[in-house]
């Protein structure tokens, strides 16, 4: 039981817990990227946001073929 405190977001601080987790998820390869390869901030988010979209639009050419026009 002490050990699902972790996970089991409850109470009045709980919407910022879980927008932590959640902006820690989505700003730590930024973060990697400015810290381990010396890039600036600013290629990293175009970079990070590059890739997102890519995979975005490979997942839905993929599993929704008949949705383009042509």
């Amino acid at each position: 039981k002490e050990g699902a405190a972790d996970y089991i977001v409850k109470g009045p601080s709980a919407w910022k817990k879980l927008t932590d987790i959640i902006n820690n998820v989505f700003t730590a390869p930024i973060r990697l990227m400015v810290r381990e390869f010396g890039v600036s901030k600013f290629t990293a988010i175009f970079l990070m946001t590059f890739i997102t979209m890519g995979i975005v639009v490979a997942l839905v050419l993929r599993f929704f073929p008949g949705i383009l026009p042509f």
